[in-house]
């Protein structure tokens, strides 16, 4: 049982979980749609597809375990359910960003900054289920650890990107 300075006990809701998980992928859909034209090859492309996909696996966890799940409560020290969405799900810079009055290097920069919030979104509750973990948990652990890897992927793709466009930029 986790107690804040205050002597209160917080807690993480699994459903507050996946509103957040949901959020940072719509984002990351929504924004790689708005800039994909200013790109010429198919890696945006790939990105929708994953992190739709990554929707569908959240939905489809948590929709087999509906009543274990996502009524289930963790203890947390420092965290509340409306600190993980305004910590993680409340990223206003991405609409921020004008896709056509921006350069392609501040477009990539977003990206790979939408991709590190992800990854340290899925990091933050694998550390804390890893703590907490009892077999219900082990589906949901999982997913996460796919998610953090595949997210990582990205971010090294992106950055792979951005790398090329500066040395292209440089001849």
């Amino acid at each position: 049982m986790d107690i804040n300075r205050e002597g209160f006990l917080i807690h993480i809701s699994a459903e507050a979980i996946l509103n957040v998980a949901l959020t940072i992928e719509r984002q990351a859909i929504d924004f790689y749609t708005r800039i994909r034209g200013h790109f010429d090859d198919e890696l945006l492309d790939f990105l929708i597809g994953q992190e739709e996909l990554h929707i569908r696996d959240f939905k489809t966890i948590f929709d087999r375990s509906m009543n274990e799940l996502k009524l289930k409560r963790f203890d947390n020290p420092y965290m509340d359910d409306e600190m993980l969405a305004a910590t993680f799900a409340d990223t206003e810079i991405f609409g921020h960003i004008d896709p056509d009055n921006a350069d392609k290097s501040t477009l990539l920069d977003v990206a790979i900054g939408i991709e590190k919030n992800a990854i340290l979104f899925y990091g933050y509750l694998i550390e804390k289920f890893n703590e907490d973990r009892g077999d219900e948990l082990l589906p949901l652990l999982t997913l996460l650890w796919k998610m953090r890897e595949e997210e990582k992927w990205h971010l090294e793709s992106l950055v792979k990107k951005k790398m090329r466009l500066k040395e292209h930029l440089q001849r």
